[in-house]
């Protein structure tokens, strides 16, 4: 509960700006995906950051138990709860079958809630009925896009896949791919839309030994970019690594 209620800079009710109220500009809705052990209040600075740049940033937390703290529809705790499967083997190499837990228990129910969410968001007059925005904003769910950090910038690649009808680009910060690196390396991820992705140096290195070292991390993480890069047309694809960062940078 300790994380229940975090002090930031946002100014809740805040009026929305007077060039997205009038329609001078387009306001452009963006879903942002935390990662794992953090909430959505917890992990508020990059949500903040792109509403500054004029997003309308959607945030949710998790009720997959990766989540420090939720609360369901009805305001009922969801605690935070640990992989009952060990990360590694008795003889010190990463087991598969703790990730194959959070890929059958936690991603598809982040997937899920991300496909409410989008779809909720394509309503028609969603800004002014739910919202309460003036009738004359101009809700651009033509450039709807997701993005995310660690377990949440895997769940924005997830929820990217095949042709799905809601995001038109996915923005992913050192993305989590261990729970589907079988499916990285057999060239499954069938993203077709814009991607971006940043992936700190020093995240695999930090991820050892549960999921990688940082030869088997750079390795797959290669596979992926390449895999990507024949998916996504017109070459609408970048993949970085930054030299000298940490995860939480």
């Amino acid at each position: 509960m300790i994380l229940n209620r975090v002090v930031s800079q946002l100014c809740p009710d805040a009026p929305l700006a007077t060039h997205f109220a009038t329609g001078v500009k387009n306001l452009i809705p963006m879903i942002f995906c935390h990662g794992n052990k953090v909430n959505a209040e917890e992990h508020y600075g990059v949500p903040m950051i792109m509403a500054s740049h004029g997003y309308c940033v959607f945030s949710p937390t998790f009720m997959d138990k990766t989540a420090c703290h939720a609360t369901d529809k009805d305001g009922n705790d969801i605690p935070w709860e640990d992989c009952p499967i060990p990360p590694t083997t008795a003889s010190g190499e990463m087991n598969q079958e703790f990730w194959d837990y959070f890929k059958d228990n936690c991603f598809k129910k982040r997937v899920a809630e991300i496909n409410k969410m989008g779809e909720e968001l394509h309503q028609e007059g969603f800004s002014h009925k739910v919202l309460g925005f003036p009738s004359q904003t101009v809700f651009d769910t033509s450039k709807c896009f997701i993005g995310g950090q660690s377990f949440g910038g895997w769940t924005a690649v997830m929820a990217s896949l095949g042709d799905q009808p809601y995001f038109k680009a996915c923005l992913a910060h050192d993305p989590a791919h261990a729970p589907h690196r079988l499916d990285v390396l057999n060239d499954k991820i069938d993203v077709k839309i814009p991607t971006h992705i940043v992936q700190s140096s020093g995240f695999f290195g930090a991820m050892a030994p549960m999921a990688f070292n940082y030869k088997t991390g750079f390795e797959e993480y290669d596979v992926l970019v390449k895999n990507l890069s024949v998916r996504i047309p017109d070459a609408r694809l970048e993949a970085l690594i930054l030299a000298d960062s940490s995860h939480t940078d």
